[in-house]
C-alpha cells in the first residue's frame, strides 16, 4: 500500500502509489523492515499530493500546460508512476503483540513497507470488540468480517450516544438493546419518548420483530398485548417536580411546604383538593403560585400515568425484569414533554435506588445483579445542570452502584462538562456542528484530534467508539436493524456471569 517516507511516534508518512485508491479512516498494517515480527496497526488520517520534480513549481506549470492543450492535443506526462504519488498520514494506533496491542513507542524502521491487513492480524483486535456487538470493524468505508461493540461490563461507566437527525442513532440503539437482549447477561432500561423502538420506524423493523423473551414493554398508549404505563402518586417527590418544570422560587418553597404538610401524599393532597380549600389552608403562599402548581398537578393525573392507588405501580416490575437480564422499554410517546420526562426520572430514581440499596445493605444479592445501563433520548434536555435531578446523579454516582446512564442527543454542547466528562464510552456518528465535535472531542478519554477529518466525513451507519477500555477507538459500521432483525438468535437461559468484578 505505501512505504514510510517521514513521521514521528505520533504521525507515519507514507508515500503511495498515484493510482492506488485508498480512504480516509483505512486501517493499515506495516511489517518492521528491520525487526522481524514486528507490526504496527495504522490508520490513515490524511491523505495529499505529491510529485517529484527538480523545480518547486513543475506541477503548476504542468497543469498551466494542459490547460493550454486542452482540446487542441494530448499532454504527455513522461514517468507518470515516478513523479506522481500521495503522501498520506497515519496515525499508529498500536503495535500488533500476540494476542494483544500495546502502545506506540517506537518508530518503523526507514523505508518499511504497509500493507491490508491480513486475518493473522485482526485476531489481536477481536478481543477488544465486547460482547455486545452493535456492527462490524470498519476500514475506510468498508465493513470488515470482524463484529464490534462494547462490553456489556461497562454499561455502569456510562455512555453517550451523538449524531445529528439522520445519522443513525436509532437505529444504532435498537441494534443495542437487540444484542442486550440475546446476550441476556445485563439489564437495559430504554425510555422512548418518540414511540419509535418497538414497532419501528416507518417500513424499517422494530424491537417487536425481535419476538424476543427478554423484551418487556409499557406504553403510555393503549397498545393490544403490552403493559400499560403508570406508577403510584407516593412515587412521585416535589422534588421530582422541581428538576423538571421550570418553576420560580416561590412555586419551589410551596412544594416544599406541600411536603411538610403532607410528605408523601402530597400529589394526591393537592389534586383531590379544590383551589378554594387550598388557598384557604395555605395563606402563606401567593394565589398565583398556587395556581400554577395545582394545575400541573392536575395535568399530570388527567394523563392517565398516575394511580391514585398507593400500592399500584409498574416500578416493582420494571425492576424485576431488570433483574432477570431483560431490555425493558417505556414508551412514553402519549405524553407532553414534562410528564415523559417526570415518569423517566421517576423510574430513574426507583432503579438507582435499589440497586444502591443493595449495595450497602445486601452484598451477596448486589454480587449476583446485573449491571443496568438506563437510556435517555434528547439527554441535553436535564443534563445542562450537573445537579440538578436524578440523571446527573447517577452520572456522578452510577458506577459505583453499578447502574449506568446513556445520553443521546443530537447536541452534546448543551450538556453540562461535567457529566459529559462522566461518559466513558462514546458512540460519535455523523456530527455537522464544528462546536458539538469539539465538544466530545474534549470529553473523550483518548485523544481524537488525529482523527477530526474522519469526523468530518462519517457517512450514516458509521460510528466510531471511543472508550478507556479499548486500546485505540474503534471505527464501525452499525449493522442495518432490519437485516440484523432477520438474523437474530438469543443465547440459551443460563448463561449469566459473575458481575462483582471490580464493584466491591
Amino acid at each position: 500500500m505505501g512505504i514510510v517516507i517521514d513521521g514521528e511516534v505520533t504521525e507515519i508518512v507514507l508515500r503511495v502509489p498515484y493510482d492506488r485508491d485508498i480512504q480516509l479512516g483505512e486501517l493499515l498494517v506495516m511489517d518492521d523492515d528491520v525487526f522481524e515480527g514486528r507490526r504496527y496497526l495504522l490508520r490513515v488520517t490524511g491523505i495529499g499530493y505529491g510529485y517529484e520534480a527538480a523545480e518547486g513549481d513543475w506541477a503548476e506549470r504542468a497543469a498551466g500546460s494542459m490547460i493550454l492543450m486542452d482540446g487542441k492535443e494530448e499532454y504527455t506526462m513522461y514517468h507518470r508512476e515516478r513523479r506522481l504519488y500521495k503522501e498520506v498520514k497515519c496515525l499508529p494506533m498500536g503495535r500488533i503483540e500476540g494476542d494483544g496491542i500495546s502502545p506506540v513507542k517506537t518508530i518503523p524502521s526507514h523505508f518499511s513497507r504497509s500493507r491490508e491487513p491480513e486475518e493473522s492480524d485482526y485476531g489481536a483486535l477481536r478481543r477488544y470488540m465486547g460482547d455486545i456487538p452493535v456492527g462490524r470493524l470498519r476500514s475506510g468505508e468498508r465493513a470488515l468480517d470482524i463484529e464490534a461493540g462494547i462490553s456489556g461490563f461497562n454499561f455502569p461507566y456510562h455512555m453517550g450516544i451523538f449524531a445529528t437527525t439522520g445519522m443513525g442513532k436509532s437505529n444504532l440503539m435498537r441494534v443495542l438493546a437487540g444484542s442486550t437482549m440475546r446476550n441476556g447477561r445485563y439489564g437495559m432500561l430504554i425510555m422512548d419518548p418518540h414511540g419509535e423502538y418497538y414497532e419501528g420506524p416507518s417500513n424499517e423493523a422494530g424491537l417487536r420483530d425481535l419476538h424476543s423473551r427478554r423484551l418487556r414493554v409499557y406504553s403510555s398508549r393503549n397498545m393490544a398485548g403490552i403493559s400499560a404505563l403508570q406508577v403510584s402518586y407516593r412515587e412521585i417527590y416535589t422534588s421530582d417536580m422541581a428538576s423538571i418544570y421550570s418553576l420560580s422560587d416561590a412555586q419551589k418553597e410551596a412544594l416544599g411546604i406541600f411536603w411538610r404538610e403532607f410528605r408523601g401524599d402530597w400529589l394526591l393532597e393537592v389534586h383531590d383538593h379544590s383551589f378554594d380549600e387550598l388557598v384557604e389552608r395555605f395563606e402563606r403562599i401567593h394565589e398565583n403560585t398556587l395556581s400554577v402548581l395545582k394545575r400541573r398537578v392536575d395535568n399530570i393525573f388527567e394523563m392517565g400515568i398516575v394511580s391514585e392507588d398507593p400500592n399500584y405501580s409498574v416500578s416493582n416490575q420494571i425492576i424485576n425484569d431488570l433483574v432477570e437480564g431483560r431490555v425493558v422499554l417505556v414508551d412514553s410517546s402519549g405524553l407532553r414533554e414534562e410528564e415523559e420526562l417526570l415518569i423517566s426520572s421517576v423510574l430513574a430514581r426507583r432503579v438507582f435506588e435499589h440497586w444502591q440499596n443493595l449495595f450497602l445493605n445486601n452484598e451477596q444479592a448486589f454480587r449476583d445483579i446485573p449491571p443496568v445501563l438506563i437510556t435517555l433520548e434528547e439527554a441535553q434536555r436535564v443534563l445542562q445542570d450537573a445537579k440538578k435531578g436524578v440523571f446527573p446523579r447517577i452520572a456522578r454516582e452510577g458506577r459505583k452502584f453499578k447502574v449506568g446512564l446513556c445520553a443521546i442527543s443530537q447536541q452534546p454542547k448543551l450538556i453540562h462538562e461535567h457529566i459529559l466528562s462522566q461518559l466513558n464510552t462514546l458512540f460519535i456518528m455523523g456530527l455537522s456542528d464544528d462546536k458539538d465535535r469539539e465538544k466530545l472531542g474534549s470529553a473523550s478519554k483518548q485523544d481524537l484530534s488525529p482523527l477530526r477529518n474522519e469526523i468530518k466525513t462519517l457517512n450514516v451507519g458509521e460510528a466510531i467508539i471511543t472508550s478507556p477500555f479499548t486500546p485505540f477507538a474503534i471505527p464501525v459500521h452499525i449493522y442495518d436493524f432490519s437485516e440484523y432483525a432477520e438474523n437474530y438468535e438469543e443465547e440459551e437461559e443460563g448463561t449469566r456471569i459473575e458481575h462483582d468484578e471490580g464493584f466491591v
